[in-house]
């Protein structure tokens, strides 16, 4: 899925395609003028998303980053962590936080869940509370930046706390003559 720079006149995405100087296929992020053109390889990685300050995050190996669309300014900002999503101001990133588990038994030893941090990694905190107890595989920000749409097996949305607001139901259905997956979320501003 790409995501748009905050003028619109750019995108960053993530994919397969192979990279000229070996020809293997590596998941990489991509930034493009709209239009398709001048599309260029900015890093190894997934999961791009742009915010309104001009930083790009992306995750790589369970790992979330941080960069500039010019490729400088790459820092780690959460480890053990997928699915960045950017603050509608720009001043926060929320994460999937995947949880440690004993490489022995497979126990969960800290459970997964959802970190908000600053944009710049600092003041991380998992969300507690019952709607944010398992890692998200997708995150959406509420247009004032209050709440967050989560989809770890419901859809729901939670407070910054993790208090579960509202749950929307399961987000895969398999039935007798169906199956159905919810996946893509957004939550936008209505039209004014």
């Amino acid at each position: 899925m790409p995501a748009f720079s905050p003028s619109g006149s750019r995108i960053v995405f993530g994919s397969d395609a192979p990279i000229r100087s070996d020809r293997r296929s590596h998941r990489s992020v991509w930034i493009s003028n709209v239009d398709g053109g001048d599309a260029r390889r900015l890093v190894e990685g997934d999961t791009p998303t742009w915010s309104t300050r001009g930083w790009i995050a992306f995750a790589r190996h369970r790992t979330v980053y941080r960069i500039r669309p010019n490729g400088k300014g790459l820092k780690l900002l959460a480890r053990n962590s997928t699915a960045p999503e950017w603050s509608p101001d720009g001043r926060q990133l929320a994460v999937s936080y995947l949880g440690v588990r004993d490489r022995r038994t497979g126990r969960a030893i800290r459970r997964g869940g959802v970190i908000v941090m600053d944009a710049d990694g600092r003041h991380a905190h998992l969300l507690r509370g019952k709607g944010a107890t398992e890692s998200a595989n997708e995150i959406a920000w509420s247009p004032d930046g209050r709440r967050l749409l989560i989809m770890p097996n419901d859809l729901m949305s939670i407070d910054l706390s993790g208090k579960l607001v509202r749950s929307y139901g399961e987000s895969y259905y398999s039935g007798a003559d169906e199956v159905w997956e919810m996946n893509g979320i957004a939550w936008q501003p209505l039209p004014r």
